[in-house]
């Protein structure tokens, strides 16, 4: 273990001795210092490393490094720095803390948890010379935990505040917002908590379903502008929805889950589309009720919505607005709407390839012969739900890489992956079949949703792409639905 000491560069009186483990990375080294001086906000903090084994030494190593900063806190490990006794480090905080962190004995006993020995003073009252260890190293060992688990692990640990979102989308319910929004009025809600863009659809004004649905940034927005600008879709688009829903229905819709919910929270509805249903969608998986993150995600873009929908009943109108652009409400981290913008989107750009391919590899492709051969090629979601390896409680749509000769019908290669049917697995499938084929075949025929994905890359290797129906593909998935999976 490591003895630090740790104090105020602006109030030396304010100070805190830590016993931590050598081999943590800076990153974690901050959720101590933090823990240790009043929660202190960490985001684009730094290191500055000022003696090292005893010698002067300049390195500035940050937290969020930009392309130019090849030093990363969440890289570099505190046994890296600090050497032996006397070396030190200074660490800047976003707030303008400024903390020296030195080195003062290396201990030989070893500890479950990091935990603060010593103290005085605090940030906001630094002649306050009590320190309540007892409280701190709770803190600091909760710290610990939450930050040890995986992000995917906090739900299992969590308990979703459910009662608080029912209670903020049954609000939602009664300011009836489709009557002041169409489907089309997409909404993008930024979340400086998350540091995410959330695009925001009021569902109602059509009077077939009401509530919201909520695509995220990173898998959603896509599919939404392919919606939104009427491309034409595959047929399993809705299993590629990322995202997540707010649904009012009747009575008769609930699955039994979603009543056991509402109940446990000693909550009811009465009357048509009064009724509250939550679903989390991600791309390949059956959806399911949301989780404790999910849950935190909806209570915040629930609570933004109802300010939105204020706002547009005091008047506010939806802007005239070009395609990928939106009116934008940033969100504090209090909940509150704290600026609003216009939000232009670049959506990404389609079929750019993902996968590596060499030199080696493309010439040796090239030299094989070419034959007349004509194949039919797709990757499509198995209409049927299988738990996932990873969790038998997740139920995933797997999806079917499928290769025919066009011309007898011959399957020539079919294999189930248990991934979503992302751009880069279409693509690393199609490169695997062809690398595998002694021969180049003339033509590949494609849906147009997979020539666009994989038009740069057939030209990169030399091979035809033809947009096209799929007889044989269309046969197999036909198989495929009257076959299910066998348990």
């Amino acid at each position: 273990m490591y003895q630090i000491y740790v104090e105020s560069v602006k109030n030396p009186q304010v100070y805190r001795v830590f016993q931590v483990f050598p081999e943590q990375t800076l990153f974690d080294l901050e959720f101590v210092i933090a823990a240790g001086f009043d929660e202190l906000d960490t985001l684009d903090s730094r290191f500055e490393v000022q003696l090292k084994n005893g010698q002067p030494i300049n390195k500035i190593i940050y937290t969020f490094p930009e392309e130019d900063k090849d030093l990363n806190s969440g890289e570099e490990l505190l046994e890296e720095w600090l050497v032996q006794p006397g070396d030190q480090l200074l660490y800047c905080a976003k707030n303008k803390f400024e903390a020296k962190v030195r080195l003062e004995k290396i201990l030989e006993e070893r500890l479950e948890f990091e935990v603060c020995i010593a103290g005085q003073g605090s940030l906001q009252s630094p002649r306050k010379k009590n320190v309540d260890l007892e409280e701190l190293n709770l803190n600091l060992s909760l710290k610990q935990v939450m930050r040890d688990l995986a992000f995917e692990e906090i739900d299992n640990y969590m308990d979703p505040d459910y009662e608080t979102l029912l209670q903020l989308s049954n609000a939602f319910n009664k300011m009836k917002p489709w009557t002041f929004f169409n489907n089309e009025d997409i909404i993008a809600i930024e979340l400086e908590k998350y540091e995410e863009v959330f695009y925001v659809s009021v569902m109602g004004a059509a009077h077939q379903e009401f509530g919201l649905m909520i695509y995220d940034e990173e898998n959603g927005y896509e599919l939404l502008a392919d919606i939104l600008y009427g491309k034409q879709l595959a047929e399993d688009f809705h299993l590629d929805l990322s995202g997540l829903t707010v649904n009012f229905v009747d009575r008769a819709e609930l699955e039994q889950e979603d009543y056991q919910l509402i109940k446990d929270c000693g909550m009811t509805f009465r009357g048509k589309n009064k009724w509250i249903q939550f679903r989390s969608y991600e791309p390949g998986v059956f959806p399911r009720i949301p989780a404790f993150s999910d849950v935190e995600l909806l209570k915040t873009i629930v609570q933004a919505m109802i300010q939105v929908t204020q706002k547009r009943m005091q008047g506010w109108h939806y802007p005239v607005v070009p395609m990928h652009t939106y009116p934008a409400f940033k969100i504090s981290e209090f909940g509150t709407i704290s600026q609003e913008y216009i939000m232009e989107v670049n959506p990404p750009a389609k079929g750019e390839i993902e996968i590596e391919i060499t030199d080696i590899e493309r010439a040796q492709f090239k030299r094989k012969p070419k034959v007349a051969l004509q194949l039919e090629f797709d990757l499509f979601y198995l209409p049927h739900v299988v738990p996932s390896d990873e969790d038998e409680n997740r139920l995933i749509y797997p999806v079917v890489c499928v290769a025919f000769d066009r011309t007898t019908g011959e399957a020539l290669s079919h294999d189930i992956l248990p991934f979503p049917k992302f751009e880069f697995i279409q693509q690393q499938m199609f490169w695997g079949l062809l690398k595998e084929m002694p021969v180049r075949p003339n033509k590949v025929y494609v849906n147009k949703g997979t020539k666009e994905v994989l038009a740069q890359l057939a030209k990169s290797i030399g091979v035809e792409l033809v947009m096209s129906e799929l007889p044989n593909v269309q046969n197999f998935k036909k198989f495929m639905a009257n076959t299910p999976p066998i348990d």
